[in-house]
């Protein structure tokens, strides 16, 4: 077994694995959009997993370049990633130190947790990732509207917090915490840990 002092250090670099995975997974998307020139979705959501919580992370893109979520025009960009041991909370949840790192003239920024107006990703139809999406647009802007219309801009900060997760219990003690924020206008990922 474990002493406690190494459990901390595990759960550490499960919170600090996942935060890497989610930007990886938000720049990955941005690049496509880009690149592709159509719409791409992230999908996360937490779920259980033999008794223990787990991140899971997936993303596709528009096969006709439109916002069309239809789904056989959901093309994924890959295999779900799982980040084991950690679960989403909202960036406000985050203890002061890892919400003070966020530089100081920024916006309050958007919550992912508790967002509705994603899209399904139907394209992953066993891990239901039902309205909790971030959406890039061809020109690497993000938000959080699953459809955009022309009408509708990006968003300038998303916030997605992390907690370490015991079993299938977020630890929200404060110990060890991560926040990946996404630049709307540019697609930028930071992550912050304290």
């Amino acid at each position: 077994p474990l002493f406690l002092e190494d459990q901390n250090i595990a759960m550490s670099h499960g919170v600090g694995q996942a935060a890497a995975d989610v930007a990886g997974i938000l720049e990955l998307a941005r690049s496509e959009a880009v690149s592709r020139q159509t719409y791409v979705w992230v999908g996360l959501k937490e779920a259980e997993n033999a008794g223990a919580m787990e991140i899971r992370m997936a993303a596709a893109y528009s096969a006709d370049g439109t916002t069309n979520a239809d789904p056989s025009n959901l093309v994924p960009l890959g295999r779900v990633l799982r980040a084991k041991n950690v679960g989403l909370t909202n960036f406000s949840a985050l203890k002061q130190a890892t919400r003070d790192l966020l530089w100081t003239n920024a916006p309050s920024p958007k919550e992912f947790v508790g967002s509705t107006v994603g899209i399904d990703l139907t394209c992953f139809p066993n891990d239901g990732y039902t309205n909790t999406t971030i959406t890039f647009t061809p020109r690497g802007e993000a938000m959080l509207t699953g459809a955009p219309s022309a009408a509708d801009g990006f968003d300038s900060l998303i916030a997605i917090g992390l907690l370490p997760a015991r079993g299938n219990t977020k630890d929200s003690s404060g110990k060890d915490d991560a926040a990946v924020i996404l630049d709307g206008s540019t697609g930028m990922v930071r992550v912050f840990r304290f």
